[in-house]
């Protein structure tokens, strides 16, 4: 992918997963969350790392759980797709 397509997936991924899936997540569970990064890497950056941070426990950060999601081969993806398997990642 291309820089620009990289931003607009990077843009996309942020606000679907902290703006309607946590969002949704905070109000059925009392569960926060944001992503904190998302970086490709590989030889030739072909594989897409999203980082983000969840609590489970009233929005204390330092209770937040680390966790990852690793999509080799991002780019033969559609953003529907990559945000599909990150949900099922969890």
């Amino acid at each position: 992918m291309v820089n620009d397509d990289l931003k607009a997936l990077k843009s996309y991924l942020r606000n679907k997963i902290d703006n309607s899936w946590y969002h949704n997540a905070y109000i059925d569970y009392d569960v926060t969350g944001h992503v904190t990064s998302i970086t490709t890497y590989g030889p030739n950056s072909e594989h897409l790392r999203i980082q983000y941070a969840e609590n489970h426990d009233g929005g204390h950060p330092m209770y937040d759980i680390i966790s990852e999601c690793e999509i080799p081969y991002y780019s033969t993806y559609t953003p529907d797709q990559i945000y599909a398997i990150w949900q099922d990642s969890l």
